[in-house]
């Protein structure tokens, strides 16, 4: 801060707002992953800063402050786009697209995932691919769809992430997705989910 350095700045702020969300809900979370956008903005690095957002917007979901996340993940969006950061913006848009299904834009949601899949399929990118894969399970579960297509669904994600390089990080991914099944979705999806996951899922 001495220095004015904001992007160093910005790095350690983001990197305690990580720490503080492993270990408590404390508004603290909230106001410092804030400011490191802020400092990321004001220097000029829309690829962190679109990064940040993101973070943002899945930490506050998670606290269920959804419509604060909406506006975040549209800000990452945005960011993401004028970085030209293929990678950053699928993955907000997959986080968008469970947003809109959240408030009932179902074809709005189908629709960000498919042009969110095909801009990751042209990019090469295998892990978008199979993040939004799990995404549309959720999506899938949200409108109502069976339980056998939801896990279906759960377990074409889980065939893609086994062929990615990092198959853990692919799980963790689904890990998140099952998690909010169970919490935010019928009743109907919690056990059986629950039960796959402790089968399946080695996270």
């Amino acid at each position: 801060r001495e220095l004015g350095d904001d992007a160093a700045l910005a790095e350690s702020i983001f990197g305690q707002a990580l720490v503080l969300a492993v270990e408590t809900k404390s508004p603290n979370v909230d106001l410092r992953v804030e400011d490191a956008g802020d400092l990321y903005r004001r220097a000029n690095l829309p690829e962190r800063l679109a990064e940040v957002r993101h973070a943002h917007a899945q930490w506050l979901r998670e606290q269920e402050m959804d419509r604060q996340a909406l506006d975040r993940i549209r800000q990452a969006m945005e960011a993401a786009a004028e970085a030209g950061n293929g990678a950053i913006e699928c993955r907000a848009r997959g986080l968008y697209a469970t947003m809109l299904a959240d408030t009932y834009q179902f074809e709005a949601a189908a629709r960000e995932l498919e042009a969110a899949g095909a801009q990751a399929e042209a990019n090469g990118d295998r892990d978008a691919v199979m993040g939004l894969s799990a995404r549309r399970a959720y999506v899938m579960a949200r409108e109502g769809a069976s339980l056998e297509d939801v896990i279906a669904q759960v377990e074409a994600a889980l065939e893609q992430a086994r062929a990615l390089d990092d198959p853990r990080m692919g799980e963790q991914a689904i890990a998140v997705v099952i998690d909010e099944i169970r919490g935010r979705c019928d009743d109907a999806y919690r056990d059986r989910l629950g039960e796959w996951r402790v089968t399946n899922l080695t996270v």
